[in-house]
């Protein structure tokens, strides 16, 4: 039995499709989802592949067939990332009068040791929302949130992938 590590790559017309079940029951291959992001416009994937060498090139050979970008060495990335659990979260902020005019989310980046990137928002003089994605570690996430509450940010968790 062979083993074998792909970076996958999908366009936006292949993300609804179920590429990976069809690996599994049209190959003799079993597909282990190591590491992924996915949204409604592109998707990566980091795939083992175990099964039979030739199953194997088989099933890679029909990912490429449908426009899947397919890098060997999924496994790379992985071992530099180990150790490191770097979790994403995307939180929809309300901001009163006051804070709408600091700098709180470059404060907050800085402070806790997170990377944020804004999604969407509306600021204005007095009022002022916006769809914010966090990355870093879980405990320096919590703090970063934890310190939006206290700046009486209102602070709500944004379900599913809707401002992608």
């Amino acid at each position: 039995m062979a083993k074998k590590y792909v970076l996958l790559t999908f366009p936006e017309n292949l993300i609804k499709e179920p590429i990976i079940h069809r690996l599994g029951s049209d190959f003799k291959i079993v597909p282990n989802i190591l590491k992924a992001k996915v949204s409604y416009t592109e998707g990566w994937i980091i795939l083992e592949m175990n099964g039979e060498k030739e199953e194997i090139e088989g099933a890679i050979k029909y990912l490429k067939s449908r426009g899947v970008v397919v890098e060997a060495g999924g496994e790379e990335i992985l071992k530099r990332e180990a150790g490191k659990k770097i979790s994403n979260v995307r939180i929809h902020l309300t901001f009163p009068d006051i804070e709408s005019r600091k700098p709180v989310i470059y404060e907050m980046g800085k402070t806790y040791n997170v990377i944020t990137n804004i999604r969407r928002a509306d600021m204005t003089e007095k009022t002022g929302w916006m769809d914010l994605e966090i990355s870093g570690s879980d405990v320096d996430i919590d703090k970063a949130i934890d310190y939006l509450k206290n700046k009486k940010i209102m602070v709500s968790p944004i379900e599913g992938d809707v401002i992608e």
